[in-house]
């Protein structure tokens, strides 16, 4: 039986496949991407054993990465070494860190959308890896540590949907017009947070909220940190029903102080990245 991975559907999946492949491409030369890959697969041939280099990832992010919804509502797209700061991610987010890794060794790899149950709606997507230099792409094998899913190898997830897509790095790399803030409809700071009305579907949807309620946010807020704050407070919306500004400002000085008393000890929880990197993106699912 099919295991349900998301809470709703891609509502723009060639805009999210677009984003993963540009953070998976940006961040496959990072130190810690690379450093993390390497120690993995050392020992191995990346040319003959790219099927246990697989395994060995997907056992590790099995491990290390635990699976979480997105919020209500969000699509929330992190970069491979925000996934890694975080320690969570659903599984775009699993998916974009796998492929950078795979793609930081040399390994050819990209993603597969799968659609269960009606065509064009996509509810799954996992990495896929070419297992030898030069494999075709309908040949390609799968990597996915979320729930039940069998362990790299021929990919058997996409024989169980209606419809799949593959979206591949080196593909994404060939579009050299992309335009990541005009992807995301968002200046690309540190945490990009919107709702589902964003600049999307021209302001229409004004009723409806990313979080059930004040308290939600608050929680989710607190744990992603100031920027993320921030960056509603530039929106002009309120993330959940009752959420004023005089509210986002209070959690934006609450969680710089929490900031600052957690100087010194480590991530504290927020997705925060130096340079041009994006730590997250978060943008409006269109209805």
């Amino acid at each position: 039986m099919t295991t349900r991975y998301r809470k709703e559907p891609f509502r723009d999946v060639d805009r999210t496949l677009a984003v993963m492949g540009e953070l998976a491409r940006a961040e496959q030369t990072s130190p810690e991407v690379r450093r993390t890959a390497d120690s993995l697969t050392r020992g191995l041939d990346h040319d003959k054993d790219r099927n246990n280099i697989a395994t060995r990832i997907w056992l590790f992010l099995m491990r290390e990465i635990r699976y979480l919804p997105d919020p209500n509502g969000t699509e929330l797209v992190q970069s491979p070494v925000a996934v890694r700061e975080s320690g969570h991610a659903d599984c775009d987010g699993l998916a974009t860190l796998a492929a950078s890794m795979l793609s930081s060794i040399g390994i050819e790899s990209g993603f597969r959308v799968v659609a269960w149950e009606k065509e064009d709606v996509y509810e799954h997507v996992y990495a896929i890896y070419a297992p030898r230099p030069g494999a075709q792409l309908q040949d390609w094998h799968a990597l996915d540590p979320v729930g039940q899913s069998p362990k790299p190898g021929t990919d058997t997830i996409r024989v169980e949907g209606v419809a799949d897509k593959a979206y591949t790095l080196a593909e994404h790399a060939d579009k050299h017009d992309i335009d990541m803030p005009n992807l995301t409809g968002q200046t690309p700071i540190r945490a990009l947070g919107a709702t589902r009305s964003l600049a999307q579907n021209g302001g229409e949807d004004q009723g409806s909220y990313d979080f059930d309620n004040p308290w939600e946010f608050a929680a989710y807020a607190i744990e992603r940190g100031p920027d993320y704050i921030e960056a509603w407070r530039q929106t002009n919306r309120q993330p959940a029903p009752g959420v004023t500004d005089e509210d986002l400002l209070e959690l934006l000085m609450q969680a710089q102080n929490q900031q600052q008393q957690t100087a010194g000890f480590g991530n504290a929880g927020t997705l925060i990245l130096g340079g041009c990197a994006v730590a997250a993106i978060v943008y409006g699912a269109t209805p």
